[in-house]
């Protein structure tokens, strides 16, 4: 079920299947499985990614990866589990374009990745 409004929002029928990139109707169905839990959590994590790689597309599977364990961890159900990994997928399928290209860390991760290898 938790699904169906992000492929439903990837592939509207009433313009001709071609919709966004379903980020949105994903957070909005997790609102429904996890009330706020998760998308606070994911809120902070998606902050750090966005503000650590170049690639918006490569912050959202960042963001969904980081959230996996923090689920296992925090005992939720098994099917919260099977729906991440499918919510994973389906938004790595709708940004198949943009996740060809490598993520690279922006400019202050290389700084300060820098500056700590300096100091050890």
């Amino acid at each position: 079920i938790a699904l169906a409004p992000i492929i439903g929002h990837k592939y509207p029928l009433f313009f001709g299947f071609k919709g966004g990139k379903a980020i949105a109707a994903a957070a909005g169905a997790w609102v429904g499985i996890a009330q706020w839990e998760v998308i606070t959590i994911g809120s902070l994590l998606l902050l750090f990614w966005y503000f650590s790689v170049e690639n918006s597309a490569w912050a959202t599977q960042f963001m969904t990866w980081s959230l996996m364990p923090y689920l296992y961890l925090t005992h939720k159900p098994d099917t919260w589990l099977y729906a991440m990994l499918a919510t994973i997928l389906t938004l790595a399928w709708t940004h198949q374009a943009d996740l060809h290209k490598p993520p690279r860390p922006k400019n202050w991760v290389k700084r300060a990745w820098n500056l700590w290898q300096i100091s050890s």
